[in-house]
């Protein structure tokens, strides 16, 4: 026995352990469950869904019904086929609409509706298509169909010459159903076919079907036609073209004694819009109307003039009409009077509404003879203005009315949405926002931590939490998604490192795409992709959580990794052994060396190969400078960690950092008064101490006019800090601090002057550990972004901030911040540090401790004993800090500040740490900040691996807690051995080395010359990824390679050095340092801040403007959900609505409402407001 239903692209088979093959008719089990869960086992249109057997359901779904089928009794069905045409249909779960007329896209539905058994039959005999039962269908569509269907039925009623009653009329069931159609189809056939015969032979040659076909579903397509409510026409309209067509309908029935079936609809819609089956319908029509016509004009001569009538145009255009027709003489008082006033008239608006009046009367040459000096396009906008908008008329500027969400609101949500936990830069890379005007405007890439749902519902807590009211729901959907920042697919924030590892990780798949395209195995690069794929995985989740200093695997022991082996003062010494391999980052080393050995054995000419090999290297350097980047920012965070861990009643943790300068702000202001200015600097330093077994915070804000940011500004910060905090923590005599990597700090200047600094305020410096590069996001750039928002929110209050001054009594405004305080100074911009000041290799040093004799020193933290530099082998100069100059002091300290505790669990707990293998939850957005500011992350693994499981094993074999010692035993056997494949990693492999640029070559330098002033002439700046690129494959006349593979350059190093030859040619027209205080590369320095501070706040306008551009109201008349909520309010109306609807209606435009939401009131009203902004008031006086 063979299946009937398998096809090649759907083979036959069994279902578990059945695999009988039964017949069709034997399959009787009771489908109604599984139409109830489809939700098609339910009344639809007139009538109640009959019982469908499974076989019916199996033949529908298969597309095999209809009056035609047959022999379905000898019919057979596989278990394979029978469960995929039943319970696991495939189409059960879509929710785009099937139906075969739908107009527009194929969106996803919310709320299902499903086609049952009669509309899948009635849409089979109207299209001759097969839509299965349980289909989707959309509400439009839907009644489309049943309008359709109950013009249907009247049509084959009348075609019935009202030989039955409607007493008679037959209940129109199931099994009734293909009747009807055929009767209908069959007498509407007939119908034409005897007409043709009887009155129209000649005719009917004449205007046949093109192709020759006798068009059987003419009738049937006639009910496919568009539903009235969906042609955009006035009502008055519809009912002059009903009117137009009943007179048609009558003249053509008394001109064919009734044998021509009435026009049922009149085309609205664009002819290439509609289906075939609509045009076939509207063409038979046509030729059945005109062979009616001739036969009363010309009888027994249609065919003559037919082929007369062919020979001429049929309508004539307004073009051809506008050619015989003029209106001006040439010659005549009044064409030199408009051109006169043409000529006088001051804008091109008023020119082209002058000259429409004339413009189509005359041809182009005459018209340039009539005004010298008229060019073609303002010739052809004015006759398109008569055309469009009328001769002489203007055009009627329609006012734009903005939502009633405040500036505020949205400014507040903008901001809070652009913190550093909710938002990360990414290192490279635009992208371009769409405005509703079509213009694009592009802003930096960044990338989204949490899904919208999630940030919404925390930034509600967050207004509960701080007091202020956010504007509706629905308008914070809006706005996130108008914001183009793309979801973050992983959980960790992307830095450069980063940034650049995960690229070399997509490069690197499409470099084994590109071997598999040129011969290599196709299995071999599915695997090896995986596998690649699979490590980015894991170096985005679970490496960080693996990496300690007591790791058994070399690859996660930080100890091991950042060991110096050269220099014993930065040597580790490991306690434990390392016995253990992790197989996922054996994986990446396999990776490497099978993609290595490929490229070197394929079969390709050495062009190509050395291209891929240049490629595949810098891959390769960039995936381990990712993976010791992250095993470096790991021990780094154990220093802030341990200065936590001892805070006491007389020590303290600064952590300092310099926030992006702030550009003035006004509330109202020009567009050249935005570009042009300098911002103001502003420098936070976050003091961390413990009082009452209590972590808290206060942040101390310094902020200049004009300040250079250099190593002495910040040792003139220090002094002053340093003073405060004697001043009013009086206990406190010893001090921690932390930083980034800026070169404001990491300078020796700073470091060796910075101990005494803090002795002459009466603290202790005992340590300065600096975090990893890229990775010093901490407390300060927390506490950025609620300032910057309580800035903004000062502005949107009718107040300017545009000096130092006005930006303290912004932030100390409502109140100011909790745990934070403002001072207003000003620094000698001319001083510096002495540069003879020196440490050795510093930029390779990261961790500094004071002791009396000298600076101890580390590469990692605490890894070794680190190396003292003695201060009288350093021959430090003394160092004279002038003292800052406070305008204003720091505000009273506030009762309340930051806390940093312990959290307690919480169903409603919302807001998540930003870390990534942190599971750490909390309620409040406070204390999700506390925990943060601490670091104190509770990690757990986002997936367990072989390493993990050993880990675990190794734990309970220390501990004592099972016996399974010689299991363990086995499984590190198998791990040595499974690992001895590829080479253990040497020690210090994580260290951060010094990197030499390779020199660049007079060829490549003028190569890239030439390339970057091409761009400053084009206006297109070269894209180094592109030059890059074209360097490999450059040729000379000869066909020769411009550049040898060891000439060829990366993108990254080409970046820089059109970085640096721009700002040498800057130097030429910038100021001297001597007119700006201070030196060349400073000088340079504060222009660049400047221009990333400009960006920033060009940026964040533009994407202010996209969500006001989409948040604004509809234009006179405000029409929503096809209500006229203007001529409703007119008219008393607005309160007949159903509660659905003026919910519905409120939801839609983002009204925010009050009361009880089951009384209507709660819903005119807002509606009432917002009618009183359109420019109709809501007067009756324009109607």
């Amino acid at each position: 026995m063979n299946c009937s239903f398998g096809s090649e692209g759907s083979v036959c088979g069994p279902f578990g352990a059945n695999s009988t093959i039964l017949l069709l008719v034997k399959c009787e089990e009771d489908m109604t469950s599984h139409l109830i869960s489809l939700g098609v086992s339910s009344k639809r249109g007139r009538r109640s869904i009959p019982t469908l057997s499974e076989s019916n359901l199996i033949l529908n779904r298969a597309g095999l019904f209809g009056p035609g089928l047959q022999r379905t009794g000898e019919m057979k069905i596989c278990p394979k086929h029978r469960r995929e045409l039943t319970v696991d249909w495939a189409g059960r779960k879509s929710s785009t609409c099937s139906y075969p007329s739908h107009r527009g896209p194929r969106k996803h539905m919310k709320n299902v509706r499903r086609i049952n058994i009669s509309i899948s039959e009635e849409v089979f005999a109207r299209y001759q298509i097969s839509v299965p039962i349980g289909s989707a269908i959309c509400a439009s569509c839907r009644t489309t169909h049943y309008k359709a269907r109950n013009v249907l039925y009247q049509d084959a009623a009348s075609d019935k010459h009202e030989e039955t009653s409607p007493e008679e009329m037959p209940s129109l069931n199931g099994a009734q159903l293909d009747t009807v159609h055929c009767e209908a189809s069959s007498t509407m056939i007939g119908e034409t076919q005897s007409l043709s015969s009887q009155s129209f032979q000649g005719t009917d040659n004449i205007l046949s079907d093109p192709e020759g076909e006798t068009d059987t579903m003419s009738s049937q397509s006639s009910q496919s036609t568009l539903p009235e409510k969906e042609i955009s026409i006035w009502l008055d309209e519809k009912e002059e073209q009903h009117a137009k067509r009943q007179t048609l309908n009558d003249t053509v029935s008394t001109l064919t004694d009734g044998r021509v079936s009435p026009l049922l609809s009149t085309l609205n819609t664009e002819w290439d819009d509609i289906s075939s089956t609509q045009q076939k319908y509207y063409t038979r029509k046509a030729r059945e109307i005109f062979a009616a016509t001739l036969s009363v004009v010309s009888p027994g001569q249609e065919e003559a003039l037919w082929e007369s009538l062919r020979r001429e145009p049929m309508l004539e255009n307004e073009g051809t009409v506008a050619k015989k027709r003029k209106y001006f003489d040439v010659k005549s008082d009044l064409i030199d009077a408009l051109i006169e006033a043409h000529n006088q008239a001051q804008s091109w608006q008023t020119k082209r509404q002058i000259l429409s009046l004339f413009a189509n009367d005359f041809s182009r040459l005459e018209l340039q003879k009539m005004i010298p000096g008229l060019s073609k396009w303002r010739i052809d906008q004015a006759r398109n203005h008569a055309t469009e908008t009328g001769k002489g008329q203007p055009i009627l500027e329609k006012p734009i009315y903005r939502a009633r969400i405040e500036n505020a609101k949205v400014e507040h949500f903008l901001d809070y949405i652009s913190r550093p936990e909710l938002l990360q830069d990414v290192a490279f890379g635009t992208k371009t926002l769409k405005l509703d005007s079509g213009e694009r405007v592009i802003i930096p890439a960044v990338v989204r931590t949490l899904i919208p749902s999630r940030i919404i519902q925390q930034y509600i807590c967050y207004c509960k939490q701080e007091q202020f009211q956010p504007t509706s729901e629905r308008s914070l959907y809006r706005i996130l998604g108008v914001c183009s920042a793309s979801m973050q697919k992983s959980l960790q924030g992307l830095d450069n490192v980063t940034a650049e590892g995960t690229e070399a990780i997509d490069n690197l798949t499409k470099t084994i795409e590109t071997l598999v395209e040129n011969g290599a195995e196709e299995g071999w690069g599915k695997t090896t992709e995986s596998k690649v794929k699979e490590v980015k995985r894991y170096f985005k989740t679970d490496f960080k959580a693996h990496t300690s200093r007591e790791e058994h695997c070399t690859d996660h022991c930080t100890t091991y990794s950042l060991s110096d082996p050269k220099n014993t003062e930065f040597k580790g010494e490991c306690k434990h052994k390392h016995d253990v391999e992790c197989e996922r980052c054996e994986s990446l080393e396999e990776v490497l060396k099978d993609v290595k050995d490929k490229i070197n054995n394929i079969d390709i000419d050495e062009e190509q190969r050395n291209r891929i090999y240049f490629d595949y290297n810098q891959h390769e350097a960039a995936i381990k400078a990712w993976k010791a980047h992250l095993v470096r920012t790991v021990l780094q965070a154990e220093a802030k960690q341990a200065a936590l861990d001892k805070l006491d009643d007389e020590t303290c943790l600064i952590i300092v950092d310099w926030a992006m300068k702030f550009l003035p702000l006004k509330y109202r202001e020009t567009m050249c008064e935005f570009f042009g200015k300098r911002g103001l600097s502003w420098h936070i330093s976050a003091v961390v101490t413990k009082k009452d077994s209590r972590i808290e915070v206060e942040c101390f804000v310094h902020i200049f006019n004009f300040c250079t940011q250099n190593n002495y500004a910040v040792a003139s910060i220090f002094e002053h800090l340093f003073q405060t905090i004697k001043a009013e923590y009086q206990s406190i005599s010893k001090a921690f601090v932390r930083s980034d990597n800026a070169g404001c700090y990491h300078n020796g200047p700073l470091l060796l002057c910075l101990h005494e600094v803090a002795k002459n305020a009466g603290v202790n410096l005992i340590r300065y550990d600096f975090s990893e590069p890229q990775a010093g996001k901490d407390i300060c750039d927390r506490k950025t972004a609620p300032m910057k928002a309580h800035i903004r929110r000062f502005v949107n209050e009718n107040n300017d901030v545009t000096t130092a001054e006005e930006m303290k009594k912004a932030l100390e405004s409502n109140g100011g911040l909790r745990g934070c305080r403002v001072a207003f100074v000003e620094i000698d911009p001319s001083k510096d540090l002495h540069e003879a000041n020196k440490i050795p290799d510093i930029s390779l040093l990261y961790n500094f401790k004071f002791e009396d004799s000298g600076i101890r020193v580390w590469k990692a933290y605490n890894i070794g004993e680190g190396k003292l530099l003695k201060y009288k082998n350093l021959q430090i100069q003394p160092q004279d800090i002038a003292s800052l100059v406070v305008k204003q002091p720091f505000g009273p300290r506030q009762k309340e500040c930051g806390v940093i505790g312990e959290r307690v669990a919480s169903q409603s707990e919302i807001f998540s740490c930003s870390e990534s293998t942190c599971v750490l939850t909390f309620k409040s957005e406070r204390e999700a900040q506390a925990h943060m500011d601490s670091g104190k992350h509770v990690k757990e693994l986002e997936s367990v691996s072989l390493y993990d499981t050993i880990r675990l094993r190794w734990a309970e074999r220390v501990t004592g807690i099972s016996n399974v010692a010689q299991e363990v035993s086995a499984v590190f056997a198998h791990e040595e051995s499974a690992s001895s494949k590829t080479k253990a990693s040497s020690m210090g492999w994580a260290l951060k080395a010094t990197q030499k640029r390779p020199r660049l070559g007079e060829k490549v330098k003028a190569y890239l010359i030439e390339k970057f002033e091409a761009g400053e002439r084009s206006g297109t700046k070269a894209d180094p990824l592109s030059v890059s690129r074209e360097m490999k494959f450059k040729r000379d006349d000869k066909g020769e390679l411009v550049f040898q593979p060891e000439e060829w350059k990366t993108a990254k190093t080409i970046k820089s050095f059109f970085s640096r030859y721009s700002a040498k040619l800057k130097q030429q027209r910038v100021s001297t340092p001597k007119d700006m205080g201070g030196s060349q590369s400073e000088v340079e320095e504060e222009m660049a801040d400047d221009m990333e501070a400009l960006e920033f706040e060009t940026a964040m306008q533009n994407l202010r403007q996209a969500v006001y551009n989409d948040l604004k109201i509809p234009e006179h008349p405000l029409e929503v959900n096809q209500f006229n909520i203007c001529k409703l309010m007119q008219e008393g109306k607005l309160k007949t609505l159903k509660l659905q609807d003026l919910k519905a209606i409120c939801t839609t435009i983002g009204l925010t409402t009050e009361g009880s939401q089951a009384r209507k009131k709660s819903f005119v009203e807002p509606l009432k407001e917002l009618v009183k902004k359109c420019s109709c008031k809501g007067s009756s006086d324009v109607y």
